[in-house]
């Protein structure tokens, strides 16, 4: 990206950007909210942040993402309206900006906020509510091809369909585009149906971190055999999705692949069991874990990387979605052709390094005190690096430390 612009609002004091899988994490402080960027949305927020004018980000989008410029005009101008709306820019200052997003286009009238398009006859085909954490949600299927993409990988988390639910999502097709409608408002689109399964994922996981009791929030997978459960904290390609899906295929029980929360009670993990996403690369290699890989519907991310879903085979165990599983172990995955296979303990600070830039985030600023109890709770925990080439010899010694 390259160019200036003229009256850009920065964004408003106390908004963070984090990067976290194909997106970007915005956290406000004064509001106490996440808000999740697809692929596209986190490039125009970074050009944007960079100081570059919308006709500027536009073009790049447009060049970058092969698009027509009519539509990434349109993408640029609707964004950066919904973040000034959402308080995420300094007053009014992106007024002379935004000003300067072209008129009408032919695809304006489909881009814009959904609650101000509203389709008329879009009646749902079927309502189903779901748990994920803290939070319900109700989700309407409003076309066909979202109901078989992405109905099967949430059936591990429907709940009791009674009244009452913190949100509201919806999937329409509109002119061969498919909307996510959260609350009434657009929270991301895609132009594939084979697209249709990771925006769901990602909107939802997020919306449910959003309202969630914890202390501490990991980028982690975690597997549980009993009350106690093993974490598996790495940042993509160290192997990680791919030795859960492994690890559950052996008899472990899945609690999550994504995103670990400790629960604010007694520091221990709770399931987030979102279905595995597993890379192309990994199918040949896990059919003798699941004879259901072959099988399942390839869906394809924001990023172009094609991918299946993995739903768990049974809930996890004691109390199911509510329970809280004491963490026996951390293991650091670190997959590498030819690598003997070794489980090398780790000194707790070096581990506690490692935990953090896999990624994290808290409930509560982090202080002096909320240092110290983590400090405390990772002291208690054994840490591993394994070390591993074959799968199967990763599984066996995982499963070890549970004998």
């Amino acid at each position: 990206m390259e160019g200036s612009a003229q009256g850009r609002a920065p964004s408003a004091d106390g908004v963070h950007s984090y990067p976290l899988g194909d997106g970007l994490v915005l956290f406000s402080e004064h509001q106490r909210r996440l808000y999740h960027l697809n692929n596209t949305a986190a490039y125009i927020w970074c050009g944007w942040e960079q100081g570059l004018a919308p006709e500027v980000i536009a073009r790049d989008l447009a060049q970058g993402f092969g698009i027509g410029l009519g539509q990434a005009r349109c993408d640029v101008h609707e964004a950066l309206s919904q973040w000034r709306a959402l308080d995420l820019f300094d007053d009014g200052a992106a007024q002379g900006a935004l000003g300067d997003a072209p008129g009408p286009h032919p695809c304006a009238d489909d881009q814009r906020p959904v609650a101000a398009a509203p389709v008329s006859g879009a009646q749902p085909l079927l309502t189903q509510v779901y748990g994920l954490i803290d939070t319900r949600f109700r989700l309407r299927y409003a076309c066909r091809e979202a109901l078989q993409r992405v109905a099967p990988n949430l059936q591990q988390l429907r709940t009791d369909p009674g009244p009452g639910w913190d949100v509201d999502l919806e999937i329409r097709s509109r002119g061969g585009t498919f909307l996510l409608l959260k609350d009434g408002l657009c929270a991301g689109r895609c132009d594939t149906v084979q697209g249709l399964a990771p925006l769901a994922h990602g909107v939802i996981l997020m919306s449910a971190l959003q309202g969630r009791r914890s202390l501490f929030v990991f980028h982690s997978a975690a597997l549980a055999m009993g009350t106690e459960a093993v974490l598996l904290p790495g940042a993509p390609g160290s192997g990680k999705s791919t030795l859960a899906a492994a690890l559950m295929g052996s008899g472990l029980s899945y609690c999550t692949d994504e995103l670990v929360v400790l629960d604010d009670r007694d520091g221990g993990v709770r399931p987030a069991p979102v279905s595995i996403g597993l890379k192309e690369g990994s199918w040949e290699v896990l059919a003798p874990y699941d004879p259901r890989i072959p099988d399942l519907p390839i869906h394809r991310r924001a990023d172009g990387r094609t991918i299946r879903y993995l739903p768990p085979r049974r809930q996890p165990p004691g109390e199911g979605l509510h329970g809280s599983y004491r963490v026996r172990a951390l293991i650091f995955p670190a997959y590498q052709t030819g690598r003997e296979t070794a489980l090398t303990p780790l000194d707790p600070g070096e581990a506690l390094c490692r935990l953090t830039r896999a990624g994290y985030d808290t409930t509560e600023t982090l202080d002096a005190e909320r240092v110290a109890w983590l400090v405390d709770w990772i002291r208690e925990r054994d840490c591993f690096e394994l070390g591993y080439s074959s799968l199967p010899e990763a599984v066996d010694r995982v499963r070890g430390l549970f004998r």
